[in-house]
């Protein structure tokens, strides 16, 4: 019926925004780790590389549907 498609519709609405809400979460936590590493780093070049590749990590574990499942 229309009134279960608008139902089920909403709740994939809601998974999706928790989702993204998860993911910028994770992203805002992974620039404050970088901002951290740099600071404590003697090389510039070497902790943004290792935080970006630490990004890249937590950005595919969060895309991963089974991840906080």
């Amino acid at each position: 019926s229309a009134a279960s498609d608008v139902y089920k519709r909403q709740a994939l609405e809601r998974e999706l925004l928790a989702s993204v809400e998860r993911l910028v979460t994770a992203c805002e936590n992974s620039a404050k780790e970088l901002h951290a590493l740099e600071k404590r780093s003697t090389s510039g070049i070497e902790s943004k590389v290792n935080g970006l590749a630490h990004c890249v990590a937590l950005c595919k574990r969060c895309a991963d549907p089974t991840y906080l499942a």
